[in-house]
């Protein structure tokens, strides 16, 4: 019986995880190490996805070696758009949280707590 093919996507992903650099060289990548891996399972009978770690190491190196191999510029570009994407969100929430304060001060200062009842009395004449 050869290893599922759930398991083989499973390690591409844990793989996909550790890259840093750009969308085209990343998909190149893992189509190439998944195409590899595939074949080493059809060739070796594989049934046990300890081989392919025994084979091709945990998915850390594996993306490790890689990334030592890319031009750094592809790297870096990539990492900028991640770190300006996460200080945006950082700033879109910081700035919800910052408007909800100041609204929920605003409204408590406004309201004193108290409420005045105003009862009229007419003098009715019986007369």
């Amino acid at each position: 019986m050869a290893l599922p093919e759930k398991k083989v996507e499973s390690f591409i992903k844990e793989v996909d995880e550790h890259l840093l650099c750009q969308e085209p060289i990343k998909q190149k990548f893992l189509s190439d190490l998944k195409n590899d891996i595939t074949e080493f399972v059809e060739n070796n009978d594989v049934n046990d996805i300890s081989s392919v770690y025994n084979q091709f190491g945990k998915p850390d190196e594996i993306a490790r070696g890689f990334l030592d191999s890319v031009d750094p510029k592809s790297i870096k570009k990539a990492t900028k758009w991640k770190k300006v994407l996460i200080i945006g969100v950082i700033v879109a929430l910081m700035s919800l949280v910052i408007y909800m304060v100041i609204s929920f001060i605003d409204g408590h200062s406004r309201s004193t707590g108290y409420y005045g009842e105003t009862t009229v009395h007419e003098k009715i004449d019986g007369g």
